[in-house]
């Protein structure tokens, strides 16, 4: 799911915006400090970099926390997040360079997974993938 959301999120930079250049792809491990640790060594080699995805909040967290610390903190620089935890709603709410987060519903996800057990108890073929619905948060609407 992380490499889908990944893959998805350079889609769609590639499709709106096909001029970014990508530095870099690297695996902060989904857990914050070793995400920042990460984004440290991205920075270094890209000082320029002012774009970031995590592929969970954490992730986001990490590199927010990173690229703070190296003073970027101008309009022009954007951390996308994943998941819509408290903690990436707050960095949203104080203005950080965090400013949109996709947040995954667990009630759609419950009734998917109740379905495909459903299914599978029938002995129904079940699709390879399903895709359930994402809302994202920004300043308008993070609560």
């Amino acid at each position: 799911a992380c490499i889908d959301r990944a893959d998805g999120f350079l889609e769609g930079v590639r499709k709106y915006a096909p001029d970014v250049q990508v530095v870099a792809r690297l695996d902060g491990f989904a857990v914050r400090d070793k995400a920042m640790a990460v984004m440290e060594d991205i920075l270094q080699a890209h000082p320029e970099v002012n774009v970031v995805f995590g592929i969970n909040d954490d992730s986001a967290l990490g590199a927010l926390a990173a690229m703070e610390a190296a003073g970027k903190t101008k309009n022009n620089e954007l951390i996308v997040g994943f998941d819509g935890t408290a903690d990436a709603r707050e960095a949203i709410k104080r203005g950080s360079l965090l400013k949109a987060d996709v947040m995954q519903d667990p009630v759609a996800f419950a009734k998917a997974a109740i379905d495909a057990a459903l299914k599978a108890l029938k002995g129904e073929k079940l699709p390879a993938n399903t895709i359930t619905a994402t809302k994202v948060l920004d300043a308008s609407s993070v609560q």
